[in-house]
């Protein structure tokens, strides 16, 4: 009876379309969290190609936004040390949370994360994401976009996000 009532309530949750998936953000609605994560989307602003996506979660209590250090113009075309910002900028949730947001500010031109206490989560786990191969690390947009369009970090079905850690290395 538990496996079905809980695939009543996610059917029911897909259904109310709260989720906001745009450039430069992700939010879930009420009752989700992100469990893929499109670096295309958030960093380079392309809802083209694949988008984040939100699963059911029983959220307990929303948490606040949280600064990045990972900071962008989004009207400019150069990304200075686009790398290092990412890969010295990880983010992660406490234990019993998942990302639940991630946003550029428009004023601070800075990303920020929201993590939110989820009832009933099971085990942690890392997850090493798919390696791309990018020609140069370059400011200039046309070079790091294509990497960032490359990067999707998807937990899978039924599993949440609760953090990210970019890499990167050069050679």
């Amino acid at each position: 009876l538990p496996s079905t009532l809980w695939t009543l309530h996610s059917d029911a949750e897909r259904g109310i379309g709260e989720d906001l998936h745009q450039a430069y953000s992700s939010y879930c609605g009420a009752n989700g969290a992100l469990n893929r994560l499109s670096f295309g989307q958030i960093f380079g602003g392309d809802v083209t190609q694949v988008k984040s996506n939100c699963l059911f979660a029983p959220v307990l209590k929303f948490g606040g936004f949280m600064p990045t250090a990972i900071a962008m113009d989004q009207s400019s075309s150069q990304w200075v040390d686009w790398q290092n910002l990412l890969a010295d900028s990880p983010i992660f949730c406490q234990e019993g949370e998942a990302l639940t947001a991630l946003k550029l500010e428009g004023v601070s031109q800075r990303f920020v994360y929201e993590c939110s206490r989820v009832g009933g989560l099971g085990a942690q786990f890392e997850y090493y994401s798919a390696q791309v191969e990018v020609k140069a690390f370059t400011a200039d947009r046309n070079s790091w976009i294509k990497a960032m369009q490359m990067i999707v970090v998807d937990c899978g079905k039924n599993a949440l996000l609760s953090g990210f850690h970019f890499e990167y290395s050069e050679g």
